[in-house]
Parts: structure tokens; sequence; C-alpha cells
């Protein structure tokens, strides 16, 4: 049995029980879901459809070819788009269902 371990970050302040200590492109990928509004727990939990999305979502923040832009627009103070994000419309998709049913 894996030892859960406790991950807080700045941009979201109550600690959250995780199974395993995210990446730092994990922990980019969490932190862009809370500002496009998503909850980053999805990351680690969700139905089956959402767990393969996630899958595909660390995928594509593993191998990004823009993460220097990606560091510096989620550190930035005034935010733009974030087109740059090539997993930005599946998280704005995903942030939608999550209001929706809400």
């Amino acid at each position: 049995m894996k030892k859960r371990r406790i991950y807080t970050d700045s941009w979201q302040p109550v600690a959250q029980v995780l199974p395993f200590v995210p990446t730092e492109s994990e922990q980019q990928m969490m932190h862009m879901m809370a500002l496009v509004g998503l909850d980053p727990a999805l990351a680690v939990r969700g139905d089956s459809r959402v767990q393969a999305i996630m899958h595909e979502a660390r995928y594509r923040c593993q191998n990004c070819p823009a993460e220097q832009v990606c560091n510096t627009w989620l550190t930035s103070e005034s935010r733009g788009d974030n087109d740059f994000c090539p997993n930005a419309w599946m998280f704005r998709n995903l942030a939608n269902e999550q209001r929706k049913t809400a």
C-alpha cells in the first residue's frame, strides 16, 4: 500500500491528500486548472472518462513546447488568454461541465 502524502501550494491554500507528490509539470497543470476555474483535484480523482482526459493532459504538460510561456503566465499578476496551452480548450470544457453539474 502506497503512503499518502500531503500536498499544498500557495494557489490552493487547503491541503489535499494526494496519492503522489506532483512533478513540476503536474504542479503547473494543477495551477493552470485552478486559474481557469477547474478543480485541480480532478487530476487525481474522477470517473474513468475524466481520468483518461487527465492522463492526456499530463502527457501534454510533460511534453509542452511552451513551458517558459506557461511559467510566466502562471506567475503573472495580469493574465491574458492562455491559448498557448495545449490543454486550455480541454480545461475550459471541463470547467464548464463542472459548473453545470454543481
